[in-house]
């Protein structure tokens, strides 16, 4: 698998929620390249 099919933002994943695993983030594996972690959400 090429990294590259497992970039996507936020928004374009959650806009395209079922074609995760697929073409779409095959293994339904996330590598957000351009993503920064800014802080830790809690658990509900």
């Amino acid at each position: 698998m090429a990294m590259e099919v497992c970039d996507a933002s936020i928004s374009y994943a959650n806009e395209h929620l079922d074609e995760v695993g697929s073409a779409l983030l095959p293994r339904s594996t996330w590598c957000p390249w351009h993503s920064k972690l800014t802080r830790e959400v809690s658990a509900p």
